[in-house]
């Protein structure tokens, strides 16, 4: 049996890894948050929403990567970026 998951779907379970602070994980951090902005970003366009300015400049400057993977759970059924924040 093969399971069929929508690329929205696959992106929030990869989200879904856990990080791994500590002592020497500050870069890996700030690169996992810089990813998720990222595919969030990607999940958007994807849908066709239109993504203002504004909006593209609050997630990419987003560094609580919580904020960030509640948004990319939203960003699957939202109407309009708008409803994010």
């Amino acid at each position: 049996m093969f399971l069929v998951f929508t690329a929205t779907e696959r992106m929030a379970r990869w989200c879904r890894r856990p990080i791994e602070l500590g002592p020497g994980n500050e870069g890996r951090e700030e690169g996992e948050v810089a990813g998720q902005a990222k595919a969030l970003l990607a999940v958007l366009e994807s849908r066709g929403l239109r993504i203002s300015k504004k909006a593209r400049t609050h997630i990419l400057a987003c560094t609580d990567i919580e904020q960030i993977d509640a948004w990319l759970r939203k960003a699957a059924s939202v109407a309009s970026v708008d409803e994010l924040f």
